[in-house]
């Protein structure tokens, strides 16, 4: 018994673990280091989403798989909305040359959209993944 919930506290706090560091830490550093663009999420915000990713893979391994498979989704939906907010928004900048003011924008929504959307998929692949495995026992 105390074997099985120490296991699926490992294994939910790993999972937390995973999604902070894929959508919080890696996607944001790939984006500031492929553009050349610092972006810095704040440090306060940083805490909260490891605290929540953590409990939400600690839940989605500790409760019936069905529910289980509600709070994965809803990592995958938290770690969308962090790319939209931290990343989503329109970087702007302003060249001088000579007496010209040249203005540039970089627009992410299409490239998140996409990230999203296979976010999403994969979420919805790992939730049949999971049924499946439960229609088997």
């Amino acid at each position: 018994m105390w074997s099985r919930v120490i296991k699926n506290t490992i294994l939910g706090v790993v999972e937390g673990l995973l999604y902070y560091i894929v959508y919080f830490e890696l996607l944001p550093l790939i984006f500031s280091s492929a553009l050349g663009v610092p972006i810095e999420p704040p440090p306060l915000l940083a805490l909260l989403l490891l605290g929540v990713f953590i409990a939400l893979g600690v839940i989605s391994t500790s409760v019936k798989p069905f529910i289980g498979l509600v709070f994965e989704a809803l990592s995958s939906t938290l770690g969308a909305l962090i790319l939209l907010v931290v990343i989503g928004e329109k970087l702007t900048t302003s060249i001088e040359y000579g007496e010209v003011v040249a203005e540039i924008s970089f627009e992410f929504k299409p490239l998140l959209l996409v990230i999203i959307g296979f976010s999403v998929l994969y979420a919805i692949v790992r939730c049949f993944k999971r049924l499946s495995q439960l229609a088997e026992e």
